[in-house]
């Protein structure tokens, strides 16, 4: 099989949930924008950044870039996290400290029932495992 990987030659991280950020990305002139919902965002502003996450893609994506977003390395948010995340505007998710190989292959089993269930052509959502 002959799979064509994008090449990102810079990436900058943005916080979700602040919205200044997110609107003026686009500007810097990366190959791709990282939404963070990880560190960069406190506890109780996760939902909210997770909610901003569609708008927030359009917003970092306007001039060509790839829009990739940074989810929660604890179990209790990853099922919300890539419920908000798998879109067709996202093309990679960034995985944070990844200690074994099931948390990665649960991670892969939900993504494709949601790429499924969202009519995303299988296999659309790449992952970066940290």
């Amino acid at each position: 099989m002959n799979v064509s990987l994008p090449i990102w030659r810079s990436m900058l991280f943005v916080p979700a949930h602040v919205e200044k950020f997110v609107a003026a990305a686009h500007k810097r002139g990366a190959d791709g924008y990282i939404l963070d919902l990880e560190d960069a965002v406190p506890l109780e502003q996760k939902a909210q950044a997770r909610a901003m996450l569609a708008s927030g893609a359009a917003q970092v994506s306007q001039a060509g870039a790839a829009v990739l977003v940074r989810i929660n390395a604890q179990a209790e948010m990853i099922a919300a996290d890539l419920d908000a995340a798998v879109i067709p505007a996202v093309r990679a998710l960034v995985l944070p400290k990844v200690n074994d190989a099931q948390t990665v292959q649960d991670i892969v089993a939900r993504i494709a029932v949601l790429e499924a269930q969202r009519g995303i052509t299988p296999g659309h959502t790449l992952l970066i495992a940290q």
